[in-house]
Protein backbone atom coordinates (compact mmCIF):
# COMPACT_ATOMS: atom_id res chain seq x y z
CA UNK A 1 0.00 0.00 0.00
CA UNK A 2 2.86 2.39 0.79
CA UNK A 3 4.18 1.96 -2.75
CA UNK A 4 0.86 2.75 -4.35
CA UNK A 5 1.74 6.23 -5.66
CA UNK A 6 5.20 5.13 -6.78
CA UNK A 7 3.81 2.23 -8.83
CA UNK A 8 0.76 3.92 -10.31
CA UNK A 9 0.44 7.69 -9.72
CA UNK A 10 -2.92 9.24 -9.02
CA UNK A 11 -4.79 9.97 -12.26
CA UNK A 12 -2.31 8.07 -14.44
CA UNK A 13 -3.14 6.33 -17.68
CA UNK A 14 -4.18 2.68 -17.72
CA UNK A 15 -3.32 0.94 -20.98
CA UNK A 16 -3.57 -2.50 -22.48
CA UNK A 17 -0.08 -3.73 -23.39
CA UNK A 18 0.48 -3.66 -27.12
CA UNK A 19 -2.52 -1.38 -27.68
CA UNK A 20 -2.31 2.19 -28.92
CA UNK A 21 -5.45 3.31 -27.12
CA UNK A 22 -5.65 4.50 -23.53
CA UNK A 23 -8.20 5.60 -20.98
CA UNK A 24 -7.57 8.06 -18.19
CA UNK A 25 -8.54 6.52 -14.88
CA UNK A 26 -8.34 7.45 -11.26
CA UNK A 27 -6.31 4.54 -9.93
CA UNK A 28 -6.63 5.77 -6.38
CA UNK A 29 -10.40 5.16 -6.51
CA UNK A 30 -9.80 1.71 -7.92
CA UNK A 31 -7.24 1.10 -5.20
CA UNK A 32 -9.85 1.93 -2.58
CA UNK A 33 -12.28 -0.48 -4.23
CA UNK A 34 -9.75 -3.27 -4.37
CA UNK A 35 -9.51 -3.36 -0.57
CA UNK A 36 -12.69 -5.47 -0.69
CA UNK A 37 -10.69 -8.36 -2.11
CA UNK A 38 -9.98 -11.07 0.41
CA UNK A 39 -6.54 -12.60 0.78
CA UNK A 40 -7.47 -15.98 -0.72
CA UNK A 41 -9.03 -14.39 -3.79
CA UNK A 42 -5.98 -12.17 -4.29
CA UNK A 43 -3.62 -15.14 -3.92
CA UNK A 44 -5.53 -16.97 -6.65
CA UNK A 45 -5.24 -13.99 -8.96
CA UNK A 46 -1.55 -13.56 -8.25
CA UNK A 47 -0.62 -17.20 -8.74
CA UNK A 48 -2.70 -17.90 -11.83
CA UNK A 49 -3.14 -14.66 -13.71
CA UNK A 50 -0.23 -12.36 -12.82
CA UNK A 51 1.51 -11.42 -16.07
CA UNK A 52 4.22 -9.27 -14.50
CA UNK A 53 3.11 -6.20 -16.43
CA UNK A 54 3.50 -2.50 -15.79
CA UNK A 55 7.17 -2.77 -14.83
CA UNK A 56 6.91 -4.41 -11.40
CA UNK A 57 6.61 -7.91 -10.09
CA UNK A 58 3.10 -7.83 -8.67
CA UNK A 59 -0.26 -6.52 -9.76
CA UNK A 60 -2.99 -5.10 -7.59
CA UNK A 61 -6.58 -6.08 -8.31
CA UNK A 62 -7.25 -2.73 -9.95
CA UNK A 63 -4.50 -3.44 -12.49
CA UNK A 64 -6.75 -6.07 -14.01
CA UNK A 65 -9.50 -3.52 -14.60
CA UNK A 66 -7.71 -2.02 -17.60
CA UNK A 67 -6.93 -5.46 -18.99
CA UNK A 68 -10.46 -6.88 -18.82
CA UNK A 69 -12.99 -6.42 -21.64
CA UNK A 70 -12.94 -2.64 -21.14
CA UNK A 71 -10.82 -2.04 -24.22
CA UNK A 72 -10.72 1.69 -25.00
CA UNK A 73 -11.44 0.92 -28.63
CA UNK A 74 -15.02 -0.01 -27.77
CA UNK A 75 -15.72 1.35 -24.28
CA UNK A 76 -15.58 4.69 -22.53
CA UNK A 77 -14.33 5.07 -18.99
CA UNK A 78 -17.81 5.01 -17.43
CA UNK A 79 -18.44 1.57 -18.89
CA UNK A 80 -14.96 0.45 -17.90
CA UNK A 81 -15.72 1.46 -14.32
CA UNK A 82 -18.94 -0.51 -14.57
CA UNK A 83 -17.04 -3.63 -15.60
CA UNK A 84 -14.62 -3.17 -12.71
CA UNK A 85 -17.52 -2.65 -10.30
CA UNK A 86 -18.97 -6.02 -11.26
CA UNK A 87 -15.72 -7.99 -11.04
CA UNK A 88 -14.29 -6.20 -8.02
CA UNK A 89 -17.43 -6.87 -5.99
CA UNK A 90 -17.29 -10.54 -7.06
CA UNK A 91 -20.60 -10.22 -8.90
CA UNK A 92 -19.35 -11.41 -12.28
CA UNK A 93 -17.12 -14.34 -13.03
CA UNK A 94 -15.77 -14.45 -16.59
CA UNK A 95 -15.51 -18.15 -17.19
CA UNK A 96 -13.82 -20.85 -19.19
CA UNK A 97 -13.09 -24.55 -19.21
CA UNK A 98 -12.25 -26.32 -15.96
CA UNK A 99 -13.34 -23.42 -13.71
CA UNK A 100 -10.49 -21.13 -14.75
CA UNK A 101 -11.26 -17.70 -16.15
CA UNK A 102 -10.25 -17.35 -19.77
CA UNK A 103 -11.41 -13.78 -20.14
CA UNK A 104 -8.98 -12.85 -17.37
CA UNK A 105 -6.39 -15.50 -18.24
CA UNK A 106 -5.05 -13.69 -21.33
CA UNK A 107 -6.24 -10.17 -20.57
CA UNK A 108 -3.57 -7.50 -20.75
CA UNK A 109 -1.30 -9.57 -22.97
CA UNK A 110 -0.27 -8.99 -26.56
CA UNK A 111 -2.46 -11.90 -27.66
CA UNK A 112 -5.65 -11.34 -25.67
CA UNK A 113 -7.47 -14.57 -26.50
CA UNK A 114 -10.48 -14.00 -24.24
CA UNK A 115 -12.98 -16.60 -25.47
CA UNK A 116 -13.66 -19.71 -23.45
CA UNK A 117 -14.16 -22.69 -25.73
CA UNK A 118 -13.97 -23.65 -29.39
CA UNK A 119 -16.08 -26.24 -31.22
CA UNK A 120 -14.60 -27.90 -34.29
CA UNK A 121 -15.81 -30.29 -36.97
CA UNK A 122 -13.30 -32.67 -38.58
CA UNK A 123 -13.79 -33.87 -42.15
CA UNK A 124 -12.84 -37.22 -43.65
CA UNK A 125 -9.78 -36.41 -45.78
CA UNK A 126 -6.22 -36.53 -44.48
CA UNK A 127 -5.92 -32.82 -45.31
CA UNK A 128 -8.93 -32.00 -43.15
CA UNK A 129 -7.68 -34.18 -40.30
CA UNK A 130 -4.24 -32.57 -40.21
CA UNK A 131 -5.82 -29.13 -40.53
CA UNK A 132 -7.92 -29.97 -37.45
CA UNK A 133 -4.72 -30.84 -35.57
CA UNK A 134 -3.21 -27.52 -36.62
CA UNK A 135 -6.25 -25.66 -35.30
CA UNK A 136 -6.06 -27.69 -32.08
CA UNK A 137 -2.48 -26.53 -31.60
CA UNK A 138 -3.16 -22.87 -32.31
CA UNK A 139 -6.27 -22.66 -30.14
CA UNK A 140 -4.76 -24.63 -27.25
CA UNK A 141 -1.63 -22.49 -27.33
CA UNK A 142 -3.75 -19.45 -26.49
CA UNK A 143 -5.71 -21.25 -23.73
CA UNK A 144 -8.83 -22.28 -25.62
CA UNK A 145 -10.82 -25.31 -24.45
CA UNK A 146 -11.63 -27.63 -27.37
CA UNK A 147 -14.58 -29.76 -28.41
CA UNK A 148 -14.52 -31.63 -31.72
CA UNK A 149 -16.82 -33.92 -33.67
CA UNK A 150 -15.01 -36.84 -35.35
CA UNK A 151 -18.09 -38.58 -36.72
CA UNK A 152 -17.31 -37.72 -40.35
CA UNK A 153 -14.04 -39.73 -40.31
CA UNK A 154 -14.55 -43.09 -42.00
CA UNK A 155 -14.52 -46.24 -39.93
CA UNK A 156 -12.08 -49.14 -39.65
CA UNK A 157 -11.99 -51.24 -42.80
CA UNK A 158 -13.55 -48.61 -45.04
CA UNK A 159 -12.14 -48.34 -48.56
CA UNK A 160 -9.66 -45.54 -49.33
CA UNK A 161 -10.11 -44.70 -52.99
CA UNK A 162 -6.87 -42.74 -53.37
CA UNK A 163 -4.60 -45.56 -52.18
CA UNK A 164 -6.93 -48.52 -52.77
CA UNK A 165 -6.29 -49.51 -49.16
CA UNK A 166 -8.36 -49.82 -46.00
CA UNK A 167 -8.88 -47.17 -43.33
CA UNK A 168 -7.45 -47.65 -39.86
CA UNK A 169 -10.51 -45.91 -38.43
CA UNK A 170 -10.91 -42.91 -36.20
CA UNK A 171 -9.09 -44.14 -33.07
CA UNK A 172 -5.47 -43.53 -34.25
CA UNK A 173 -6.38 -39.94 -35.08
CA UNK A 174 -7.91 -39.51 -31.64
CA UNK A 175 -4.68 -40.78 -30.08
CA UNK A 176 -2.72 -38.05 -31.89
CA UNK A 177 -5.29 -35.48 -30.77
CA UNK A 178 -4.81 -36.62 -27.18
CA UNK A 179 -1.05 -36.16 -27.49
CA UNK A 180 -1.47 -32.69 -29.00
CA UNK A 181 -3.52 -31.66 -25.97
CA UNK A 182 -0.63 -32.80 -23.77
CA UNK A 183 2.12 -31.19 -25.85
CA UNK A 184 0.44 -27.82 -26.47
CA UNK A 185 -0.39 -27.02 -22.87
CA UNK A 186 -2.23 -23.70 -23.08
CA UNK A 187 0.67 -21.30 -23.08
CA UNK A 188 2.63 -23.28 -20.52
CA UNK A 189 0.20 -22.24 -17.79
CA UNK A 190 -2.20 -25.19 -17.59
CA UNK A 191 -2.83 -28.53 -19.36
CA UNK A 192 -4.52 -28.63 -22.74
CA UNK A 193 -8.18 -29.63 -22.65
CA UNK A 194 -10.13 -31.49 -25.34
CA UNK A 195 -13.36 -33.46 -25.67
CA UNK A 196 -13.99 -35.63 -28.74
CA UNK A 197 -17.52 -36.52 -29.83
CA UNK A 198 -18.68 -39.51 -31.88
CA UNK A 199 -22.20 -40.35 -33.02
CA UNK A 200 -23.54 -43.65 -31.81
CA UNK A 201 -24.05 -45.15 -35.28
CA UNK A 202 -20.31 -44.92 -36.14
CA UNK A 203 -18.79 -48.34 -36.79
CA UNK A 204 -15.86 -47.57 -34.43
CA UNK A 205 -18.06 -46.68 -31.47
CA UNK A 206 -17.14 -49.83 -29.52
CA UNK A 207 -13.44 -48.95 -29.65
CA UNK A 208 -14.38 -45.38 -28.81
CA UNK A 209 -15.92 -46.74 -25.60
CA UNK A 210 -12.57 -48.16 -24.52
CA UNK A 211 -10.41 -45.06 -25.06
CA UNK A 212 -10.21 -44.18 -21.36
CA UNK A 213 -9.63 -47.72 -20.05
CA UNK A 214 -6.52 -48.31 -17.95
CA UNK A 215 -5.81 -51.64 -19.65
CA UNK A 216 -5.26 -52.68 -23.26
CA UNK A 217 -3.09 -51.37 -26.09
CA UNK A 218 -1.73 -47.97 -25.03
CA UNK A 219 -1.55 -46.93 -28.68
CA UNK A 220 -5.34 -47.02 -28.68
CA UNK A 221 -5.94 -45.20 -25.40
CA UNK A 222 -6.45 -41.49 -24.71
CA UNK A 223 -6.01 -40.98 -20.98
CA UNK A 224 -5.87 -37.18 -21.17
CA UNK A 225 -8.78 -36.55 -23.52
CA UNK A 226 -12.46 -36.44 -22.63
CA UNK A 227 -14.88 -38.40 -24.81
CA UNK A 228 -18.63 -38.11 -25.39
CA UNK A 229 -21.35 -39.93 -27.31
CA UNK A 230 -23.64 -37.93 -29.59
CA UNK A 231 -26.86 -39.93 -29.35
CA UNK A 232 -29.94 -39.72 -31.63
CA UNK A 233 -33.40 -40.30 -30.16
CA UNK A 234 -33.88 -43.32 -32.43
CA UNK A 235 -31.27 -45.25 -30.47
CA UNK A 236 -33.12 -44.73 -27.20
CA UNK A 237 -36.35 -45.86 -28.90
CA UNK A 238 -34.61 -49.06 -29.97
CA UNK A 239 -33.36 -49.62 -26.42
CA UNK A 240 -36.88 -49.23 -25.02
CA UNK A 241 -38.42 -51.42 -27.72
CA UNK A 242 -35.69 -54.08 -27.53
CA UNK A 243 -34.69 -53.59 -31.17
CA UNK A 244 -31.37 -53.89 -32.99
CA UNK A 245 -28.91 -51.10 -33.69
CA UNK A 246 -26.77 -50.92 -36.82
CA UNK A 247 -23.33 -49.29 -37.01
CA UNK A 248 -22.12 -47.74 -40.27
CA UNK A 249 -19.02 -46.11 -41.67
CA UNK A 250 -19.61 -42.43 -42.51
CA UNK A 251 -18.10 -43.09 -45.93
CA UNK A 252 -21.15 -45.26 -46.64
CA UNK A 253 -23.74 -42.82 -45.29
CA UNK A 254 -22.18 -39.34 -45.25
CA UNK A 255 -25.50 -37.50 -44.83
CA UNK A 256 -26.43 -39.02 -41.46
CA UNK A 257 -24.12 -36.66 -39.58
CA UNK A 258 -26.04 -33.62 -40.83
CA UNK A 259 -29.53 -34.98 -40.15
CA UNK A 260 -31.53 -34.99 -36.92
CA UNK A 261 -35.05 -35.74 -35.74
CA UNK A 262 -37.41 -37.33 -38.27
CA UNK A 263 -35.01 -36.67 -41.11
CA UNK A 264 -32.32 -38.72 -39.40
CA UNK A 265 -34.74 -41.54 -38.58
CA UNK A 266 -35.89 -41.82 -42.19
CA UNK A 267 -32.35 -41.80 -43.59
CA UNK A 268 -31.07 -44.27 -40.97
CA UNK A 269 -33.83 -46.83 -41.59
CA UNK A 270 -33.24 -46.47 -45.34
CA UNK A 271 -29.57 -47.41 -44.85
CA UNK A 272 -30.63 -50.37 -42.71
CA UNK A 273 -32.82 -51.50 -45.58
CA UNK A 274 -29.78 -51.33 -47.87
CA UNK A 275 -27.93 -53.59 -45.43
CA UNK A 276 -30.79 -56.08 -45.58
CA UNK A 277 -30.63 -56.06 -49.37
CA UNK A 278 -26.86 -56.63 -49.30
CA UNK A 279 -26.02 -53.23 -50.79
CA UNK A 280 -23.84 -52.16 -47.81
CA UNK A 281 -21.04 -54.52 -46.81
CA UNK A 282 -19.30 -52.64 -43.98
CA UNK A 283 -21.60 -52.58 -40.96
CA UNK A 284 -22.20 -54.10 -37.52
CA UNK A 285 -25.54 -55.00 -35.99
CA UNK A 286 -26.27 -55.72 -32.35
CA UNK A 287 -29.10 -55.45 -29.83
CA UNK A 288 -29.45 -51.81 -28.82
CA UNK A 289 -29.70 -52.85 -25.15
CA UNK A 290 -26.30 -54.56 -25.30
CA UNK A 291 -24.64 -51.41 -26.57
CA UNK A 292 -26.48 -49.34 -23.95
CA UNK A 293 -25.20 -51.66 -21.20
CA UNK A 294 -21.63 -51.28 -22.49
CA UNK A 295 -22.00 -47.52 -22.48
CA UNK A 296 -23.26 -47.44 -18.90
CA UNK A 297 -20.64 -49.95 -17.71
CA UNK A 298 -17.82 -47.89 -19.19
CA UNK A 299 -19.32 -44.70 -17.79
CA UNK A 300 -19.18 -46.21 -14.30
CA UNK A 301 -15.66 -47.58 -14.86
CA UNK A 302 -13.94 -44.57 -16.44
CA UNK A 303 -16.43 -41.68 -16.30
CA UNK A 304 -16.43 -41.68 -20.12
CA UNK A 305 -17.79 -41.39 -22.74
CA UNK A 306 -20.30 -38.81 -21.59
CA UNK A 307 -23.94 -39.06 -22.63
CA UNK A 308 -25.11 -36.18 -24.86
CA UNK A 309 -28.19 -36.12 -27.06
CA UNK A 310 -28.05 -35.00 -30.68
CA UNK A 311 -31.75 -34.49 -31.37
CA UNK A 312 -32.47 -32.60 -28.16
CA UNK A 313 -29.71 -30.11 -29.03
CA UNK A 314 -30.71 -29.64 -32.65
CA UNK A 315 -34.50 -29.65 -32.43
CA UNK A 316 -34.38 -26.92 -29.77
CA UNK A 317 -31.64 -24.90 -31.47
CA UNK A 318 -32.69 -21.37 -32.47
CA UNK A 319 -29.97 -21.45 -35.15
CA UNK A 320 -31.32 -24.27 -37.34
CA UNK A 321 -31.37 -21.89 -40.29
CA UNK A 322 -27.60 -21.39 -39.93
CA UNK A 323 -26.47 -25.01 -39.74
CA UNK A 324 -26.31 -28.16 -37.64
CA UNK A 325 -25.04 -28.72 -34.10
CA UNK A 326 -22.53 -31.57 -34.53
CA UNK A 327 -21.27 -31.65 -30.94
CA UNK A 328 -21.03 -29.73 -27.72
CA UNK A 329 -17.88 -28.19 -26.29
CA UNK A 330 -15.29 -29.29 -23.75
CA UNK A 331 -17.68 -28.92 -20.80
CA UNK A 332 -20.92 -29.88 -22.64
CA UNK A 333 -22.79 -26.70 -21.71
CA UNK A 334 -22.66 -25.09 -25.16
CA UNK A 335 -24.39 -26.16 -28.39
CA UNK A 336 -23.31 -24.18 -31.46
CA UNK A 337 -23.28 -24.82 -35.18
CA UNK A 338 -20.07 -26.13 -36.70
CA UNK A 339 -19.04 -26.94 -40.26
CA UNK A 340 -15.99 -27.21 -42.47
CA UNK A 341 -16.13 -23.42 -42.87
CA UNK A 342 -16.78 -22.43 -39.26
CA UNK A 343 -15.15 -23.09 -35.90
CA UNK A 344 -17.73 -22.14 -33.29
CA UNK A 345 -16.67 -19.99 -30.34
CA UNK A 346 -18.29 -19.66 -26.93
CA UNK A 347 -17.82 -16.56 -24.79
CA UNK A 348 -18.93 -17.34 -21.26
CA UNK A 349 -19.53 -15.69 -17.93
CA UNK A 350 -21.56 -16.25 -14.78
CA UNK A 351 -23.38 -14.15 -12.22
CA UNK A 352 -22.62 -14.76 -8.55
CA UNK A 353 -26.07 -15.07 -6.98
CA UNK A 354 -24.68 -15.07 -3.45
CA UNK A 355 -23.56 -11.46 -3.91
CA UNK A 356 -27.09 -10.36 -4.89
CA UNK A 357 -28.89 -11.03 -1.61
CA UNK A 358 -30.23 -8.22 0.54
CA UNK A 359 -32.50 -8.37 3.57
CA UNK A 360 -33.33 -12.03 3.01
CA UNK A 361 -34.23 -11.78 -0.68
CA UNK A 362 -32.68 -11.22 -4.10
CA UNK A 363 -31.75 -7.63 -4.82
CA UNK A 364 -33.40 -7.27 -8.24
CA UNK A 365 -31.95 -3.83 -9.00
CA UNK A 366 -28.42 -4.99 -8.29
CA UNK A 367 -28.98 -8.16 -10.33
CA UNK A 368 -30.26 -6.11 -13.26
CA UNK A 369 -27.17 -3.90 -13.17
CA UNK A 370 -24.84 -6.89 -12.98
CA UNK A 371 -26.50 -8.66 -15.91
CA UNK A 372 -26.35 -5.53 -18.05
CA UNK A 373 -22.65 -5.07 -17.26
CA UNK A 374 -21.82 -8.72 -17.84
CA UNK A 375 -23.58 -8.87 -21.20
CA UNK A 376 -21.75 -5.75 -22.36
CA UNK A 377 -18.43 -7.31 -21.36
CA UNK A 378 -19.16 -10.59 -23.16
CA UNK A 379 -20.22 -8.80 -26.31
CA UNK A 380 -17.03 -6.73 -26.19
CA UNK A 381 -14.98 -9.92 -26.07
CA UNK A 382 -16.22 -10.83 -29.55
CA UNK A 383 -14.88 -7.60 -31.02
CA UNK A 384 -11.55 -7.23 -29.22
CA UNK A 385 -10.62 -10.92 -29.04
CA UNK A 386 -7.43 -12.31 -30.55
CA UNK A 387 -8.33 -15.12 -32.95
CA UNK A 388 -5.62 -17.69 -33.62
CA UNK A 389 -7.79 -19.31 -36.32
CA UNK A 390 -9.58 -17.36 -39.07
CA UNK A 391 -12.56 -19.74 -39.14
CA UNK A 392 -13.15 -18.98 -35.47
CA UNK A 393 -13.10 -15.24 -36.09
CA UNK A 394 -15.51 -15.54 -39.02
CA UNK A 395 -17.94 -17.63 -36.97
CA UNK A 396 -17.80 -15.47 -33.84
CA UNK A 397 -18.37 -12.20 -35.70
CA UNK A 398 -21.16 -13.73 -37.79
CA UNK A 399 -23.20 -15.29 -34.95
CA UNK A 400 -21.93 -13.37 -31.86
CA UNK A 401 -22.82 -16.10 -29.32
CA UNK A 402 -22.51 -15.41 -25.60
CA UNK A 403 -23.52 -17.42 -22.57
CA UNK A 404 -24.33 -15.94 -19.17
CA UNK A 405 -25.01 -18.41 -16.38
CA UNK A 406 -25.12 -18.41 -12.60
CA UNK A 407 -22.83 -19.47 -9.78
CA UNK A 408 -23.29 -19.55 -6.02
CA UNK A 409 -26.83 -20.94 -6.39
CA UNK A 410 -26.55 -23.41 -3.52
CA UNK A 411 -24.91 -20.78 -1.31
CA UNK A 412 -27.74 -18.38 -2.07
CA UNK A 413 -30.35 -21.04 -1.18
CA UNK A 414 -28.52 -21.64 2.10
CA UNK A 415 -28.47 -17.94 2.99
CA UNK A 416 -32.19 -17.68 2.15
CA UNK A 417 -32.85 -20.79 4.30
CA UNK A 418 -34.45 -22.58 1.37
Amino acid sequence: HADRDRIIPHGSYGTIPGDTGHVETDHYDLFQLSKNWKLDAWNTLEQRFNIGAYGYDGQFPYDYSSALPSDPRVMNIDKARGNWWGIENRLINTACAKVYYNTLFNSGTRHSQLSSCYLLHCGDSIEEITETWRRFSQLSKWAGGLGCSWTAVRGTGAHIQGTNGESSGVVPFLKVSNDIAIAVNQGGKRPGALCSYLELWHVDVEEFLDLRKETGDERRRTHNMNTAHWIPDLFMKRVIEGGDWTLFSPSTCPDLHDKFGKGFEQAYTAYEAKVDRGEIKLYKRMPAKDLWRKMLSMLFETGHPWITFKDACNVRSPQQHAGVVHSSNLCTEITLNTSDEETAVCNLGSVNLLQHLKDGKVDQDKLKKTISTAMRMLDNVIDINYYAVKKARDSNLRHRPVGLGVMGFQDALYELRI
